[in-house]
């Protein structure tokens, strides 16, 4: 059953299909974007279809899989846009991997909206084979072919360029927002450290989110965080712990962080700007913010990942209002109870949820760096 909260991030497809447009469903991983797959997208745009962009392995991260789904989505998002693709005519939806081609194919037919759907890409004959007749037979499908003019390139070939250092592969075929991206973001060591098979990938089990939220009352700086219900069925009761939950199907993690923070905490957040890293934010009435993401936490010891394991995709934000007009917001009628603003040098001698004294500790550091200090 897909969650409500869900369904608003599908309603263009709806109004798509109201207008009478086509709708077509490209499902790829795309890590890296290069300027294969932009070409594709264009190609499907330019013979009158919206694109209906379906990243596959958005939990995955190892050498063949070197970036975060959103940050896929930023870069293709930011590339399309180069292109003159306005970001109205294009929605990303998350696909993690399945061992079992029938439970992959049940979850991208259980999209939203999927019935509305016209026609269906990949450039992978495998991906169409996965999908199966029942599913290519109703639509139109294409394949590379559709490109007028062939380019040799694949994500493979990208990500060796990078842990090869092969500047002149890199240069003619990564995408332009690929290329922006990174630049922007510094973390080209981060993604090279996962070509090389330096990262850690997800842990199986429930994926989560989870969002600190400092604020400066002039002094010091403050996180916003709560007490876990104690309730006897659910790990670390009582501890003191960061906004966050699971990641529903077919839900971003930034909108999945945003949501929980909120129902936790009771502060309003949206998103201002989803196609840019750091996300641009809005924190209360109308304070303007960013959504920066700390790293990927996980662990096979259920002493810190509880009953439930998993992984959690951590992000941070500043509040650049005051103390009083984000405790205004305060409540506690969800999983946390007397949520409150902590000092951050008491919270970090505190033994948080999880590994959330982990968490907070780097995204501190991170808030360090931002503000210079």
């Amino acid at each position: 059953m897909i969650d409500n909260r869900v369904l608003p991030s599908f309603d263009c497809i709806q109004e798509w299909s109201k207008a009478g447009d086509k709708i077509a469903l490209w499902v790829g991983r795309a890590k890296l974007p290069h300027v294969g797959h932009i070409a594709f997208l264009k190609t499907l745009w330019e013979k009158g279809n919206k694109l209906v962009i379906a990243n596959g392995s958005c939990y995955t991260i190892n050498s063949n899989n070197p970036i975060q789904v959103f940050q896929v989505q930023a870069m293709l998002a930011l590339s399309l846009q180069l292109e003159g693709i306005p970001k109205k005519d294009f929605v990303f939806v998350p696909i993690p991997d399945f061992h079992d081609d029938d439970k992959w194919r049940a979850f991208i037919s259980g999209m939203p909206h999927f019935n509305l759907i016209t026609g269906i890409a990949s450039d992978n004959p495998r991906v169409m084979e996965a999908l199966g007749e029942g599913i290519t037979s109703k639509l139109e499908c294409f394949s590379r072919d559709i490109i007028t003019e062939a380019i040799d390139i694949s994500a493979t070939r990208l990500r060796a360029a990078i842990r090869d250092n092969d500047i002149a592969v890199w240069e003619e075929f990564a995408a332009a927002g690929t290329k922006m991206f990174i630049a922007q973001s510094g973390d080209f060591y981060g993604i090279t450290d996962a070509v090389l098979g330096r990262e850690t990938d997800f842990e199986l089990g429930r994926q989560c989110v989870d969002l600190l939220m400092f604020v400066n009352d002039g002094f010091r700086w403050h996180v916003v965080l709560g007490n876990r219900r104690g309730d006897s069925s659910r790990d670390f009761a009582g501890f003191l712990a960061t906004p966050g939950g699971a990641i529903e199907d077919y839900e971003s993690p930034i909108n999945a962080a945003l949501f929980e923070a909120e129902e936790e905490t009771g502060i309003p957040l949206r998103v201002s700007e989803p196609h840019i890293l750091p996300t641009q934010i809005i924190i209360g009435k109308n304070t303007l913010s960013h959504l920066h993401f700390v790293g990927k936490f996980g662990s096979p010891n259920q002493d810190m990942a509880g009953t439930q394991g998993g992984s959690s995709l951590v992000f941070m934000t500043i509040y650049e209002g005051s103390v009083d007009s984000l405790e205004y917001h305060l409540r506690s009628d969800s999983d946390l109870e007397n949520v409150r603003l902590i000092p951050v040098e008491e919270a970090l001698k505190t033994q948080l949820a999880f590994q959330q004294s982990k968490m907070l500790a780097r995204a501190f550091k991170l808030l360090e760096k931002i503000k210079g200090r």
